[in-house]
């Protein structure tokens, strides 16, 4: 469309289409996103509270993930209280002395890596669709960026926040960043 553009009143038209396809786009799905979440979380308090999950629930739902993520050829490691848990104790949790039980992490979070920032959406969808292939309830996206950022505007919803009702309560969360360029930097 640019090669055909000769003047500067063709050049903020079409750049004035686009930016209002990009926000006509944009509130479509923050429309479907909040339908999705209403839901959701109907789905969650239907199904209560059944207490936290054990070791071989948790290491199941690390395995879904991994599954899903490799089943897509995704770049992923675990990050935050599930890297600490798999690094202390192989699992989500360890014996203490006394018999106490140290519980690291109560869900699991994993990074993922997108080539550009346009194609998280796309890929956070594949990842959805392939859960709930897996008997996984529904996923949403958000931002990490805390509303009350003067950033909050412009921020991407960077963050995927899955769940599974049944048989039990689990939760996978997965932070993007953009890989972009070759090269050693990324971009959360």
């Amino acid at each position: 469309a640019w090669e055909q553009v000769s003047t500067t009143d063709e050049v903020l038209q079409l750049l004035l289409q686009r930016g209002i396809a990009r926000m006509q786009r944009l509130l479509g799905d923050l429309q479907d996103e909040a339908r999705r979440s209403e839901e959701l979380w109907a789905r969650l308090m239907a199904a209560g509270t059944r207490g936290e999950m054990d070791d071989e629930q948790y290491l199941r739902a690390l395995s879904d993930g991994a599954s899903v993520l490799n089943g897509l050829r995704l770049e992923w490691w675990p990050c935050r209280g599930t890297l600490i848990a798999l690094l202390r104790h192989g699992g989500r949790s360890g014996q203490l002395a006394r018999g106490r039980v140290d519980v690291v992490d109560h869900d699991i979070d994993v990074m993922v890596g997108v080539h550009a920032e346009e194609d998280w959406p796309q890929i956070a969808l594949r990842i959805e669709q392939s859960l709930q292939s897996r008997g996984w309830d529904s996923c949403w996206g958000r931002s990490s960026v805390q509303q009350s950022s003067s950033w909050y505007a412009h921020a991407r919803a960077d963050l995927l926040i899955c769940v599974k009702t049944q048989p039990e309560f689990l939760e996978l969360d997965l932070t993007s960043y953009v890989m972009g360029l070759p090269g050693r930097h990324v971009h959360v």
